[in-house]
């Protein structure tokens, strides 16, 4: 079901998240002018757990901007970046993954401490999520993790977050789109608090992050570069598994009471075969 903010959500984001584009309603913290911890502290990839393969890398937090991504009663505001697991360069012939962990780098506001979520949706052919309208996810799936990196921009720190995926299985070579954002109702009639963090993104793609926020008159998922103005964003994710089994096709089987029933009818079959030639 689409999901929609709340009408009462004021049109107060300029005052707080203010860029210099057309369309300052929306969206963007930036952390040039913030303290943060030094880089010797940050970790130059992320923390993944022991035994699992790295699928897909988009790289961590470039700490230039990160982007709102909060969906609760009283805020809807959604970014979100596609990719490709690559059949041949991974190894995998069966042509399809079995996802085991996905890892975000997002930001949060220090007074507001919430749980963050995932979600996963196909691509509509254009360039951008299914339905273009809305948010509706293939999978989701709830934090099982949470790093403490540092501060970010003045008043919010820098996380990454895991998220254990069981069940979660996507075909090599296709596109689809990945989400993370804030689940918690609060916020205030000032500001949300919830963002997608910025990053370089996937060496060899294009950094084409899109955003959907309709109490920013962003009512289908749009280009953030068309929204913020250039350069494109990409988002700090990487998403880790195995390549799958190979899908067969399972023949059920009768068992002893079956196949008496099947012997009876085969045998009826010949009999009514036989009676028809002799009646010939």
């Amino acid at each position: 079901m689409p999901r929609h903010p709340s009408p009462l959500v004021p049109l107060a984001l300029a005052a707080v998240f203010a860029t210099a584009t057309s369309q300052p309603e929306v969206l963007a913290q930036l952390s040039s002018d913030a303290t943060r911890i030094g880089d010797d502290d940050i970790p130059g990839a992320f923390m993944l757990a022991p035994a699992v393969e790295l699928l897909y890398d988009n790289g961590i937090a470039n700490f230039t901007t990160s982007i709102a991504s909060q969906d609760s009663e009283e805020f809807f505001a959604r970014t979100a970046d596609d990719f490709v697991l690559d059949g041949e360069s991974l190894g995998c012939s069966t042509g399809r993954f079995d996802i085991a962990e996905v890892l975000v780098m997002m930001v949060q506001e220090d007074s507001t401490p919430q749980a963050f979520g995932v979600e996963f949706y196909e691509d509509d052919g254009a360039g951008r999520p299914r339905p273009a309208n809305a948010a509706v996810p293939i999978a989701s799936f709830p934090e099982t993790s949470q790093i403490d990196l540092g501060r970010f921009g003045l008043t919010t720190t820098l996380f990454q977050v895991g998220f254990e995926t069981p069940g979660l299985s996507l075909r090599a070579d296709i596109p689809y789109w990945i989400s993370s954002f804030g689940t918690d109702v609060t916020t205030n009639g000032d500001a949300f608090y919830n963002f997608f963090a910025v990053s370089n993104g996937a060496e060899g793609t294009e950094d084409n992050g899109v955003v959907i926020a309709p109490v920013a008159e962003v009512d289908i998922w749009t280009p953030i570069d068309d929204v913020l103005g250039p350069p494109a964003r990409a988002f700090s994710f990487a998403i880790a598994g195995s390549c799958g089994a190979a899908q067969t096709l399972e023949v059920p089987s009768l068992g002893v009471g079956g196949m008496l029933v099947l012997t009876s009818l085969l045998a009826g079959l010949s009999l009514a075969v036989i009676n028809r030639g002799r009646s010939t």
